[in-house]
């Protein structure tokens, strides 16, 4: 038996400030049971409640009604609140102060002040039986983001999981504590695994003597004050970031106490903000949100790809000329590197502004170069080497953005073009592939000095309905966005 576990023995006596500290903070009576009842088998659950102030109307009206569906298959009883601005600060005194009181306890229920429980969830995680379980909650963003986490033994970092079965228990890397779980053997486990310095022996190899000096440091200050400080802020395996203390409890428990983290899909407790935020709210982002992770992965892939020299590829400049494009034309060629690799070619009819899209296809349809570079009559190129900046960022699936945030002229590399089968379907092209790109993350910045003398707007333009330049077939373009990332989702690591 451990340090630990021997201490516990002797901190199993009953008391009942904890319920009456939680009745004068929210100022309600709580009548579920009069204290924890000594039943074979029957779970005695602590709810601990981390407060940044008090705790929101709608949490404590929740917590009570799930109290109260929860007595018949447990035991209930809530620990004095501790308020606290640092979050881990206060699920460590929590802790502690349960295993102060000396009341007996088998598992440990955090739910944040801000969190609004279905009546069941309790009874739902308890028959599970797991040492930690959770309900699915997400961040109070617009979209709101899921709690749940997948964990990559390869690079040793957590990422967000964007899917999951529906009302099943899932095992998963981490998940956030708004609503969790935990049996007594797991914060055992975990303050073990503290006590021992497992974390700092794998991070940063400190040896047996050192590895003493603190472990009976951390002893001490558990027999002053009941803290194994089960809750920290850890930096992740690579040391690239910091991991908050629920994903870095989470990480404790299952890397050195072999603890398998579970949700329930099921459980979906309300995040109070704005409005109480929940998975449902997220499910209209879910698949643009699956769509962006896969593109980020392999974006990040390609990043990590050794640099290849600068292409000699043919830069295809497609020009819908309107007017006159020579002096554009002109001052392209002279600010290129090697002008002799530009394929400069014009619109065959006129076919009016409104129909722009139809002057780039049909050029697209003609070009013979490696890119494709949509540009106006009015414009200027105005930097020298121009071409060789395109032709050296990248290869592949690029949309080079040379305008910052609007990408007015951009430039795709025949790969796209060959894939789509097209330009745009609509008159603002170069809004069409910026969407492409920034939501399939194939977009790259390079910036280049263009000066463009806008004209007064086109009589072409002004005979055309208002209507037309307010409509965009969102379906359509997003077709483009689907065929991008379906060529993406070839080399992408799968995505939860």
């Amino acid at each position: 038996m451990s340090n630990f576990h021997r201490r516990k023995a002797a901190q199993l006596l009953r008391s009942r400030q904890g319920r009456e500290a939680m009745e004068e903070l929210i100022g309600a009576k709580i009548q579920i049971v009069d204290g924890p009842k000594e039943h074979k088998d029957r779970p005695i659950v602590a709810v601990l409640v981390p407060c940044y102030h008090h705790p929101e109307p709608r949490m404590t009206d929740a917590y009570i009604n799930m109290a109260a569906h929860s007595r018949s298959v447990c035991d209930i009883f809530p620990v004095k609140p501790v308020s606290s601005g640092v979050v881990h600060w206060s699920r460590n005194w929590l802790i502690a102060e349960l295993i102060k009181s000396q009341q007996p306890w088998t598992h440990a229920l955090f739910i944040d002040d801000d969190i609004v429980c279905p009546p069941d969830a309790l009874i739902k995680m308890l028959a599970h039986k797991k040492d930690i379980v959770a309900g699915i909650c997400t961040r109070r963003t617009d979209p709101p983001i899921p709690n749940i986490r997948v964990f990559d033994e390869k690079t040793g970092l957590y990422s967000e999981r964007w899917s999951w079965p529906k009302d099943e228990l899932i095992e998963v890397g981490a998940v956030g504590t708004g609503l969790m779980l935990i049996s007594r053997h797991a914060l055992e486990q975990v303050a073990e695994a503290y006590f021992q310095c497992l974390y700092e022996k794998e991070i940063y190899g400190i040896d047996e003597e050192h590895v003493s000096k603190l472990r009976n440091a951390s002893l001490k200050f558990f027999d002053d004050n009941a803290n194994a400080y089960w809750f920290r802020f850890l930096t992740c395996l690579n040391g690239d970031f910091e991991m908050g203390e629920d994903v870095s409890f989470c990480f404790m428990a299952k890397r050195y106490c072999d603890i398998p983290i579970y949700c329930d899909t099921s459980i979906q407790p309300g995040h109070v903000g704005q409005y109480v935020y929940s998975i449902a709210d997220f499910l209209p982002h879910q698949e643009a949100a699956i769509r962006r992770a896969k593109a980020a992965q392999f974006a990040q892939k390609r990043a990590q790809e050794p640099k290849s020299d600068v292409a000699q590829g043919v830069i295809s400049v497609m020009i819908p000329a309107l007017e006159h494009p020579e002096k554009s034309i002109a001052q392209l060629k002279a600010t290129a590197s090697k002008p002799e690799l530009l394929e400069i070619l014009v619109n065959s009819e006129p076919l009016g502004y409104a129909r722009m899209h139809e002057y780039y296809n049909e050029m697209a349809a003609r070009s013979t170069g490696d890119w494709l570079m949509l540009w106006n009559d009015d414009a200027i190129m105005q930097e020298k080497g121009w071409d060789e900046k395109i032709r050296n960022s990248g290869s592949g699936l690029t949309i080079v953005n040379m305008t910052g945030q609007l990408n007015l002229f951009p430039v795709i590399h025949r790969s796209v073009y060959e894939l789509l089968g097209h330009i745009s379907l609509q008159t603002h092209s170069d809004t069409w592939l910026q969407v492409v790109g920034r939501e399939c993350l194939i977009e790259k910045y390079v910036p280049i000095a263009i000066k463009h003398e806008r004209t007064e707007i086109r009589k072409e333009y002004e005979k055309t309905s208002p209507q037309f330049f307010q409509e965009t077939n969102v379906q359509l373009m997003m077709e483009d966005v689907k065929k991008v990332m379906a060529e993406l989702e070839k080399e992408a690591v799968p995505v939860g």
